[in-house]
């Protein structure tokens, strides 16, 4: 049997946590944009349910994919966000 802790993590910098909690997770050009759940956003203080980070000139957008796949498919299936890869 899962249980809450049977999916990837997010933490934030004041060291919260929340399990599962991302909606979707897309890459436009060098942008990541995280969704998350409104119950992740209240957990982890975000200020807002959309969070986009820079992908800089030196990562490797392939290897980034392939990761991000392997992380968010974790788990809890329940838990797997949209992938827009």
């Amino acid at each position: 049997m899962r249980n809450e802790t049977d999916s990837y993590c997010v933490v934030n910098e004041a060291d919260g946590v929340h399990y599962g909690g991302v909606e979707e997770v897309a890459i436009t050009g060098n942008v990541l944009q995280l969704r998350f759940n409104d119950e992740a956003v209240e957990e982890l203080e975000l200020p807002s349910n959309l969070v986009p980070l820079s992908i800089g000139p030196n990562i490797d957008a392939e290897v980034l994919r392939a990761g991000l796949r392997r992380v968010f498919s974790y788990g809890n299936p329940q838990r797997v966000p949209v992938m827009n890869l």
